[in-house]
């Protein structure tokens, strides 16, 4: 996977995929090499894996980096937030103790996604867009909705 991944090259954004690969496969990819690591004990990639998630973890702390606001959806938001949340699960090392740890990552997406549930429509629900501008936002989809479902499902085990 890394060999796609052009985050560290100059003039690269940590965390990203190249194109056409959006936002949200790097936060799988990232949580991929979480999951890498806890089943081998192998901590080559662990370095480029921290650095990457918390490099969009944004001005927040809640993966709403600027650099994704023309098509941040709630899914891929969740998608950074499930890696963050196996980091915790499998003991991945936290990052350096001035940074925001894997746990406060996942726990302020879950609390950032649960103030934006909506009863406007379909009996409640995340739409799948976060901003109004965004192409999406008028609809609700099973994937934001399940990521936050496992995310408040995980946090509260």
């Amino acid at each position: 996977m890394l060999r796609f991944y052009t985050g560290d090259d100059p003039g690269g954004i940590p965390g990203l995929l190249p194109g056409p690969y959006y936002w949200w496969e790097a936060g799988a990819m990232w949580g991929a090499l979480i999951d890498y690591f806890y089943y081998t004990g192998d901590s080559q990639f662990n370095a480029v894996t921290t650095d990457a998630l918390l490099f969009q973890v944004g001005e927040n702390d809640n993966f709403e980096p600027t650099n994704q606001t023309a098509s941040l959806g709630n899914d891929d938001q969740a998608f950074w937030a499930i890696a963050t949340m196996s980091a915790t699960e499998q003991n991945f090392p936290n990052p350096p103790a001035d940074s925001p740890q894997w746990l406060e990552l996942t726990q302020a997406v879950f609390n950032r996604q649960v103030t934006r549930w909506g009863t406007d429509a379909c009996g409640g629900g995340l739409r799948w867009q976060i901003f109004w501008f965004n192409g999406g936002y008028d609809y609700k989809n099973s994937i934001s909705n399940g990521a936050l479902f496992q995310l408040g499902a995980r946090l509260g085990g």
